[in-house]
């Protein structure tokens, strides 16, 4: 009787793993146009660079030297390559957008801006 009652729920815990899954997956996938989706992997991509000179910047110390601060400029050029790209991919288009793009897009943005604000103060004290 114990292994029959360990199988059923061996069993039920499997067909309700499967459907949860099969609905996270329906759930995930967005209707999206395709300059949308551009325009919300661009500011993903602004979010990586921003983590990436906040590294950047949090590990600078004086003794980094000239070699510190190249570093750290180069990381911010590309930045501003990447806002510069992604200004671009966002603010051109013109069609229609839906409720569902929107989220998308703000839900993308959300972070990006806490994490400009702890860059530039991560630099002001640092005083690069």
């Amino acid at each position: 009787m114990r292994e029959k009652k360990k199988r059923l729920t061996s069993s039920l815990f499997v067909a309700v793993a499967f459907a949860l899954s099969a609905n996270a997956a329906i759930l995930g996938k967005r209707n999206i146009s395709a300059p949308v989706q551009l325009c919300k992997e661009d500011i993903d991509t602004v979010s990586l660079q921003i983590n990436v000179l906040t590294a950047g910047l949090d590990g600078f110390v004086v003794s980094s030297g000239y070699t510190g601060l190249l570093a750290l400029r180069e990381q911010t050029q590309i930045l501003e390559a990447q806002l510069k790209k992604t200004i671009t991919n966002c603010c051109t288009y013109v069609g229609a957008v839906t409720n569902e793009e929107v989220d998308a897009v703000v839900s993308a943005v959300g972070p990006v801006i806490p994490q400009a604000i702890n860059a530039l103060a991560l630099a002001k004290t640092k005083k690069c």
